[in-house]
């Protein structure tokens, strides 16, 4: 669920109503904040994931995949690690 701030709500019922709204500053700089968070929550998660899988860099962690995929382990745990790294994978820097 959306959780919106005052600003944004007035600027998108504006919008919905067909008014132009125009640059809102208020609004740009409350996106900008909600931004940093959501960053700094991506940049915890991706740092616990590295932790679990034990890799980060691109060349390491198809090295991982590869590894995975030729062990002898549960389908449903291989499959599990190779999204991991998957997703490790698609937010490398």
């Amino acid at each position: 669920m959306e959780t919106l701030t005052p600003c944004i709500s007035a600027c998108r019922e504006k919008i919905a109503m067909g008014q132009r709204v125009g640059r809102c500053y208020t609004c740009v700089e409350e996106i900008r904040q909600q931004l940093a968070a959501c960053e700094a929550q991506r940049d915890l998660l991706r740092a616990a994931l590295v932790k679990l899988v034990g890799a980060d860099g691109r060349e390491e962690l198809g090295q991982m995949e590869a590894v995975m995929r030729l062990l002898p382990a549960p389908a449903q745990d291989k499959a599990d690690t190779i999204d991991a790294i998957h997703a490790l994978i698609a937010t490398a820097n």
